[in-house]
């Protein structure tokens, strides 16, 4: 089992987002790009949906604080 369905990829001069799903269609992860660049919000999920990490890029290094969560064991 594929852990994804695909990737969308709008860049244009370096400037966009790629996103990741899974096969069940959610969004596995988000980077957006900037001058060819990671720069802004990066987002990753659990299958699930719920969130795996999130942070900040500036200039293509991770910049601020970043969280990470752990899935709950049920």
């Amino acid at each position: 089992m594929a852990l994804w369905q695909g990737k969308k990829k709008v860049i244009v001069d370096g400037n966009g987002v790629i996103e990741e799903r899974f096969e069940n269609g959610k969004l596995m992860n988000s980077t957006r790009y900037q001058g060819g660049l990671k720069n802004g919000i990066y987002e990753a999920y659990y299958s699930s949906g719920n969130v795996r990490e999130k942070g900040q890029y500036l200039n293509g290094k991770k910049d601020a604080s970043w969280e990470e969560r752990f899935p709950s064991k049920e």
